[in-house]
Parts: C-alpha cells; sequence; structure tokens
C-alpha cells in the first residue's frame, strides 16, 4: 500500500495552539489524544467531514459522549453546519497535498509519454518472421519447446532493463483497468516493486526452461500472471492488486492460480487448456501488449 495512502500534516507544536491549550487546561493529555483520533477518523473520510452522532464517536473512541461534544463544539477546533463538522485547516492541507500529488503524477504520465513516443519514432528493423508463440509458464503441464538460437532484439531496446519495466507497467494499467474499471495511481514504491515482480516472474521461467532474456516472452508470461490472478485469486489479493501485494505474495497467488477449482473440481489439464486455446484469455493479453507497444 502507497505510504501516503493515509497521509495528514501534523505540526509538531500543535501541542502549542492557543485553542488546544484550552481543550488541554480543561481535558488534559486524554482530551487531546481524543482531538487527534476525531481528526484522524476525519481524514478517512471522502471529503473531511463527519456527522455529529457524537454518541457513536465516544463508542468508539471508549470515552464519554459529553467530552466527544465538548471538545467538538467548545473550543472553535471544529467548523459545524448541518448535522456535519470538520477541520478547515485539515481540509486546506490535504487540498494543497492532492494539488501536490495530481501535479507529480501528471508529470509522471507526460514524461512516460514522451518516452514512448521517442522509441515509436525511433528507427525500427525490418520485422522477423513469426514464430508460434510456446506455451505459458502458467499452464498446469508446461511443454519445455526445444532451445533456439537467440535472435537479435531491435534496436529500439537500447536500455533492456527500462524498456521491459515500461512495456510490463502498461501491460498491469491496462489488465488492472479492464478488471476493476479503475485507473491504478502508480507510486514511487509500486515502480519498485514492479522490478521484483518482473524478477520473480523471470526466475519462475528460468526455473520451468524458458528464455528469460527474450523480452515479448517476459511481456507475455507477465501479462498471463496478471490477467489469472485477477480471475482466480482469492477476492482479498484481487481488491487490494498492486506490484507490491503481487511481491509480497508472489507464491500465494501462484499457488491459487495452479489450484484453482471450477464446479468443486481441480482443473485438469483438459477443463484449464493450452493457453493458446482459449481465445478470450489471449485476446484480453494481447490487447494489454499492444496498448503497451502503441504508446
Amino acid at each position: 500500500m502507497s505510504k501516503d495512502a493515509f497521509y495528514f500534516k501534523h505540526d509538531s507544536n500543535a501541542r502549542n495552539d492557543e485553542k488546544v491549550l484550552a481543550l488541554r487546561q480543561r481535558f488534559g493529555m486524554e482530551g487531546y489524544g481524543i482531538y487527534w483520533a476525531i481528526i484522524e477518523k476525519m481524514r478517512d473520510s471522502a471529503d473531511y467531514y463527519l456527522t455529529t452522532g457524537y454518541k457513536t464517536i465516544a463508542w468508539e473512541l471508549r470515552c464519554k459522549e459529553q467530552t466527544v461534544k465538548s471538545i467538538i463544539e467548545d473550543f472553535g477546533l471544529f467548523y459545524i453546519e448541518d448535522g456535519r463538522f470538520t477541520s478547515q485547516r485539515l481540509r486546506d492541507d490535504m487540498h494543497q497535498w492532492e494539488e501536490r500529488r495530481n501535479a507529480r503524477a501528471e508529470a509522471g504520465r507526460r514524461g512516460m509519454q514522451s518516452r514512448w513516443k521517442k522509441n515509436a519514432e525511433a528507427p525500427k528493423e525490418p520485422p522477423q518472421t513469426p514464430t508460434e508463440q510456446p506455451p505459458l509458464v502458467l499452464t498446469a503441464e508446461p511443454q519445455i519447446p526445444p532451445a533456439e538460437p537467440k535472435k537479435t532484439l531491435p534496436k529500439r531496446y537500447t536500455d533492456e532493463q527500462t524498456e521491459l519495466h515500461s512495456r510490463c507497467k502498461e501491460i498491469f494499467s491496462t489488465l488492472y483497468r479492464q478488471a476493476k474499471g479503475a485507473e491504478f495511481i502508480w507510486s514511487a514504491k509500486e515502480m519498485r516493486m514492479l522490478v521484483d515482480v518482473i524478477s520473480k516472474v523471470k526466475s519462475q521461467m528460468n526455473a520451468s526452461g524458458f528464455d528469460s532474456n527474450n523480452l515479448d516472452l517476459v511481456a507475455y508470461n507477465f501479462g498471463a500472471f496478471v490477467q489469472k490472478m485477477f480471475e482466480r485469486a482469492d477476492a482479498w489479493l484481487v481488491a487490494n492488486a498492486s506490484p507490491s501485494i503481487m511481491a509480497s505474495k508472489f507464491n500465494e497467488i501462484y499457488t491459487q492460480i495452479k489450484n484453482h477449482t471450477t464446479n468443486g473440481n481441480k482443473p485438469t489439464t483438459n477443463n484449464v487448456g493450452n493457453a493458446r486455446d482459449n481465445a478470450d484469455f489471449l485476446a484480453s493479453i494481447a490487447s494489454a501488449i499492444q496498448s503497451a507497444n502503441a504508446q
């Protein structure tokens, strides 16, 4: 989970604010703790507002309802209207933070588009004769293809790691959007964790006898892993899908994919089928890879 997920600003000298001092004089450090617990709860709400349900707040914080009511109403720390209340200081701080975060995200998106545009405009070698796509690593009983001579990568792959990382990022974003109907928000941490996931996919390929130096094959197997995770992993993993979760739960996800059941029966080679025979699955992966290549 992103380190920014539950962020809010807390000044180190907040305890010396004149309104907070008045609160501390009446309720001591217990009241100070209740005040910040209310601020934390307010930060988790969608619009930084809470309802004036003092009894519910008091039950949650294990304190007296009258104490909660006094802290909210008597010291000018909160703005109250129409049965709801908020902290104007918290709202101002969070709106400034949201603007900075959105600006960074937009700058990153433009930078990525610029890099993809440069790659697209770079001279390309004539396409090689297409060969049959080898089976996925994630099939029930993967068939190891005969060894092939190494192919020269196109000139546009001047930095293999950066190119592969960018392609897998776009593939994950596309499959995430298809599965959840929303855009995935990339943070610096998730970008680092994506490298770990790619490394684990390559290790799995090596263990199964595949060439992990083939960027197209690595991207294909990465997409297969992400797609099967959305189709077969448990609800919690799907709901929290991200590169960081995939990196930390890789073996668990892989096991769930392999042991996925249909109508209560473990899948066999026949009912799982080779990935090349699954038209819907291939179309989704091909679409994700095509989208990544087209950016």
